[in-house]
């Protein structure tokens, strides 16, 4: 079966009839669907390797994540096994009144800063709060050093546990110990602000032992309940951005 149709000969000046037999047609149009095919994946992958779905962003979000908890666990295997061998523990407690998971913003790990519009690590836990809220020892020990600064850390007290652990509090409104004194668990040493490079009032909270940097958040079982400490491993991972 043809289909007749006619085309104008410019050299002879009359119009001769052309057939296209059908095989032909359904040969060119299948030429022309398998260019617009291969053309569409070509810009599908194009498309894949320039952008990402919200659930493919979603699912590297949360393998970031996993795998800095991942290393945590180690962490808390130590842990675990230094309550079991009856070692000197770390500071438990959270060095804030009321505090509440709600509270965390970035822990320890590489976040973006705000003042320098990169990347850089962040070595302790930040404690969102109202200026002039208490902030407290998070253990018993001794003021090792009193700083007031508007650089840097800003207003910061550092004291010293048994056991060589080290938890140093910054960016404070107000200081209220003196290097040398002894406080106790709970006592207020100072107050939320937002001293020194500070991009909103809250504490910066960090504990060190022997130069080694410990995460915050995997040391406040004492204030929260298991449901709200396993809450905030992921939140304090999972903030992209410090404020300091």
């Amino acid at each position: 079966m043809s289909r007749t149709r006619y085309i104008f000969d410019a050299a002879q000046g009359v119009f001769r009839k052309s057939v296209t037999s059908i095989s032909n047609f359904i040969f060119t149009a299948l030429k022309y669907i398998l260019a617009a095919s291969a053309l569409a994946v070509l810009w599908y992958i194009a498309f894949a390797l320039l952008l990402s779905t919200d659930l493919e962003r979603r699912l590297k979000a949360e393998n970031r994540i996993y795998a800095e908890q991942y290393e945590s666990m180690k962490e808390d295997v130590e842990l675990l096994e230094a309550v079991d061998s009856g070692a000197v523990l770390p500071p438990l407690s959270a060095p804030v009144e009321d505090f509440s998971v709600k509270r965390a913003g970035a822990s320890v790990g590489m976040r973006y800063s705000p003042f320098l519009g990169t990347e850089a690590m962040h070595g302790g836990l930040d404690i969102i709060g109202t200026s002039g809220a208490a902030v407290v020892a998070a253990a018993d020990g001794t003021v090792l050093e009193v700083s007031r600064s508007l650089k840097g850390k800003g207003n910061a007290v550092i004291l010293g546990h048994e056991g060589g652990y080290v938890t140093r509090y910054a960016h404070l409104g107000s200081i209220s110990v003196r290097t040398g004194s002894r406080v106790r668990r709970g006592e207020q040493i100072g107050t939320i602000g937002m001293s020194g490079v500070s991009y909103a009032p809250h504490l910066h909270y960090e504990i060190l032992r022997d130069s080694l940097v410990l995460d915050p958040a995997l040391y406040m079982p004492a204030s929260l309940s298991p449901e709200e400490y396993v809450e905030l491993q992921t939140l304090a991972r999972g903030s992209g951005q410090s404020l300091d």
